[in-house]
């Protein structure tokens, strides 16, 4: 994470520029960590645990079911709303 006023007080080129970076960067550590979890269920399986996937179908259904709570949670405070904002974006 950026110091906000650090990143502030850079010229406009270049705090677009750290932004696009860590934006990338971001992305690249995502795809990394999901490849790293994938890996690790397959190491539970491997051991003999049992693990349950869902499909994208379940999973959109999901969120779709608790879209409700998350609004009321995220309705508590501007910090959990913009949380929850920036989750959802992720998925």
């Amino acid at each position: 994470r950026v110091n906000a006023r650090w990143l502030d007080s850079l010229p406009a080129d270049l705090r677009d520029m750290v932004r696009a970076s860590a934006k990338e960067v971001f992305a690249e550590q995502r795809a990394t960590n999901r490849a790293n979890a994938d890996k690790a269920l397959a190491d539970l399986e491997k051991l003999g645990c049992k693990v349950n996937r869902i499909s994208e179908a379940e999973r959109a259904k999901w969120a779709e079911m608790t879209a409700p709570l998350f609004d009321q949670f995220g309705s508590k405070s501007p910090e959990t709303k913009a949380m929850i904002d920036k989750i959802r974006k992720l998925a």
